[in-house]
Order: structure tokens, then sequence, then C-alpha cells
């Protein structure tokens, strides 16, 4: 996930775990979702979200609450860890199937905050 404005002049960048997706509506959803960027405890978040365009491997969407971010939700794939998160990522957060490594990534996630 890509968030803009991010927090000082650069956008947010983090992979997130997908919980939930509710559809509501006239573009809206409801997710719910880990963010491997925060600190275990803090983690855990529930948005609203109205679809802005989506396409193959991505979906560009606003906060219901915060309607001036926008976020960018893309595919975890070994390209996108290894520009996001650094160089040898998507071998080390990613089975060879390309299916995310759940425990590595929470274990970077609760080392890394």
């Amino acid at each position: 996930m890509t968030m803009l404005p991010g927090y000082g002049t650069v956008p947010y960048v983090t992979p997130i775990r997908v919980d939930a997706l509710s559809p509501l509506g006239n573009r809206r959803f409801e997710l719910v979702f880990l963010n491997l960027g925060y600190a275990a405890g803090v983690q855990g978040f529930q948005s609203t979200f109205r679809t802005l365009k989506r396409g193959p491997g991505f979906l560009m969407a606003e906060q219901e609450s915060m309607p001036e971010r926008g976020y960018l939700f893309q595919n975890l794939t070994r390209d996108w860890l290894d520009k996001n998160i650094g160089s040898g990522s998507g071998d080390r957060y990613l089975h060879d199937d390309e299916s995310p490594n759940e425990q590595r990534l929470l274990e970077a996630a609760a080392t890394a905050c």
C-alpha cells in the first residue's frame, strides 16, 4: 500500500495483510487490514474507502474520513518488495510460488518498530 501524501515529504509505503473486504455500494468498501509497517499492537485498521480507479493488479482509492489522502493498493510481488522494502526482500518475504511468507513478514514487522 502506498499512501499519498505520506508522513512528511515522501509517500508512505508498507506491505499490508487484508483480513476482510466488504463492498458497501457506490464504489465504497470497508477494509480491515494489518499494517506491517506499524509496531505490534497498533497494526490493525478498519477504514472505509471509495474506489477512484482500478485495473489488473492495482486499486486507487481515497479514505472516506480523509478524502485529501490517496491510497494505491497493489499486488504484493517480488518486484514491489525489492523496490519498496529493499533489494532481496522478495526472496525473503515470498515463497517460491510468489505467495507471501506471512510468518517472515510478521516477524520483520515486530522487530522493525
